[in-house]
């Protein structure tokens, strides 16, 4: 087998959510799309030409959900990577992980 395989800390799940991504600084605010999910950051697109620096501190807005804090770990090309502030407790990541799917309104939907 060819290539480098890399071994991840965390279990990342795709999504596909809505977010603001917010510097706390009062910087300007980006809308994006979560694509992926991890209980200690996500991977969030579609940011376009807004520029965050590695470090920078950024508040994650998901609309009625309550907001995530967190800190850029990589961006470029439109594409960051948040860790959050504090890890998500498996109840939190499995729920947010689920609604971020559409899989909660699906069981609403069907009454289950």
């Amino acid at each position: 087998m060819s290539g480098l395989t890399m071994i991840r800390a965390r279990k990342r799940f795709a999504v596909k959510r809505p977010v603001g991504l917010c510097p706390r600084d009062g910087g300007k605010p980006a809308r994006g799309l979560m694509i992926e999910l991890s209980s200690e950051g996500c991977r969030v697109s579609k940011l376009g030409f807004r520029n965050f620096s590695e470090g920078e501190k950024v508040t994650l807005n998901m609309g009625q959900r309550p907001a995530l804090t967190g800190f850029i770990r990589w961006a470029h090309d439109g594409i960051a990577g948040v860790r959050f502030e504090r890890a998500l407790h498996m109840g939190e990541l499995l729920e947010l992980v689920n609604c971020s799917r559409g899989e909660e309104e699906d069981a609403r939907r069907y009454g289950t």
